[in-house]
C-alpha cells in the first residue's frame, strides 16, 4: 500500500504490448471547452459512482464491464493513495471518453487534451478527462484506462511527479488490471515483455543507468528509446515496492509521502532509500535479472502445460 502506516503490503499498451500509450510530446492548441461540450453531447453517456463514460458506439456489455472494473481499480487506488489525496478528491469523479473511430478520437484529443496527444490514450492536462482509442481486445482497453487513471491519482496527490515514476506507477497498476482481465502475458503483476526488454537492453548496453532515469525529461522518455524507458520505469517501481528489502512497501510509502509533501524527487528517493545510488542500482539490476529468469521459466512452463492439455484434449476427441 501507499499508506504511510503500511508496513506490508503501450506500441498499443504500455509494457503489456511493449509500447507507449503516449506519443512524443507535441504542441497543442488551447482547450476549447464549448467545442468539447458539443462533441460530448453527440456521444453515448454512461454513469457510475466515480465515472462518467462517453462512447461513440453502443455496446452495453463492454461499457458495463469496463465501468465495473474501473470502479474496482478506483477503490484500490483510493485505498492505497488515501493518506496523500486531498479531501476534495478522495471521492473524485473522472470522465472517460472512448472512441472506435480514429478520426473522432484524434479530433477530440486535439480539442481536449492540452498535452501531447497519445495514439491510444491520453489524460487532459486541464480537463482531467481520459481519452481512449478502443482496442481489439477488452483487456487492452482496461489497461489503458487504469494506466491513465493512475496519472489522475498522481496529479491529485503530488504537485509534480517525475515522468519515470508517473509512468512506472501507471503501468504497475495497469498490469494487475490486465492480468485480472485475462491477459496471459502478466503473472502476479509481472510483465514478461517488460523484463525481456530490460534484459535485452542490458545485453546491448542500452540500459539507462539509475541516475539517468532519475533525470530523464519527457522529451527523452517518450522519444526513440521509449520502449526501454517504459520497461525500466515499471521495473524500478516494481523493485522499490517488492524487491528493496523486507520493508520495501513501507519504504515506498515513505518515498511517495515525501514527494506528496513537496520534496524534490531525488531528495524524496534518497531520504527513503539512502544516498548510495550505485548500491541501489546494483541491487535493482540483480533483482530484474533474477525476476527475468524466474518469470521466463514460469511462463514457459505454463505454455508447455497448456500445449500438453490441448494435445490431450485433441487426442481424446478423436
Amino acid at each position: 500500500m501507499l499508506k504511510r502506516t503500511s508496513a506490508t503490503t503501450l506500441l498499443v499498451v504500455v509494457s503489456v504490448l511493449c509500447g507507449p500509450v503516449l506519443a512524443a510530446p507535441q504542441s497543442q492548441g488551447p482547450v476549447n471547452g464549448a467545442v468539447v461540450s458539443e462533441l460530448l453531447e453527440k456521444l453515448h453517456r454512461h454513469d457510475s459512482v466515480h465515472f462518467t463514460l462517453y462512447t461513440d458506439y453502443e455496446d452495453d456489455e463492454h461499457v458495463n464491464r469496463l465501468l465495473g472494473d474501473l470502479e474496482k481499480s478506483f477503490s484500490r487506488l483510493q485505498k492505497e493513495f488515501w493518506d496523500y489525496i486531498p479531501p476534495a478528491h478522495r471521492e473524485g469523479h473522472s470522465e472517460v471518453v472512448i472512441f472506435q473511430d480514429r478520426a473522432a478520437f484524434d479530433e477530440f484529443g486535439q480539442r481536449d487534451s492540452g498535452i501531447a496527444h497519445g495514439r491510444m490514450g491520453w489524460l487532459g492536462a486541464k480537463s482531467g478527462r481520459v481519452g481512449i482509442f478502443r482496442q481489439d481486445e477488452y483487456y487492452k482497453d482496461l489497461t489503458i484506462a487504469v494506466h491513465e487513471l493512475t496519472h489522475v491519482f498522481n496529479s491529485w496527490c503530488a504537485s509534480y511527479t517525475p515522468v519515470w515514476l508517473d509512468e512506472g506507477m501507471a503501468q504497475y497498476y495497469a498490469n494487475f488490471a490486465a492480468e485480472g482481465a485475462g491477459y496471459k502475458g502478466i503473472r502476479n503483476g509481472i510483465s514478461i515483455n517488460s523484463l525481456k526488454i530490460t534484459n535485452t537492453a542490458m545485453k546491448k548496453g542500452a540500459f539507462v543507468p539509475l541516475a539517468g532515469l532519475m533525470r530523464i525529461n519527457e522529451d527523452v522518455f517518450y522519444g526513440p528509446s521509449s520502449r526501454v524507458n517504459f520497461a525500466e520505469a515499471w521495473g524500478l517501481v516494481f523493485y522499490l515496492r517488492h524487491g528493496a528489502g523486507a520493508n520495501a512497501e513501507s519504504a515506498f510509502s515513505d518515498f511517495y509521502g515525501r514527494l506528496a509533501r513537496g520534496a524534490e524527487a531525488h531528495i524524496a528517493l534518497t531520504g527513503a532509500y539512502g544516498t548510495d545510488f550505485e548500491k541501489i542500482e546494483r541491487f535493482w539490476i540483480a533483482y530484474l535479472q533474477r525476476l527475468y529468469g524466474e518469470s521466463l521459466r514460469a511462463f514457459e512452463g505454463a505454455v508447455s502445460e497448456n500445449n500438453a492439455a490441448q494435445s490431450h484434449k485433441t487426442r481424446a476427441g478423436r
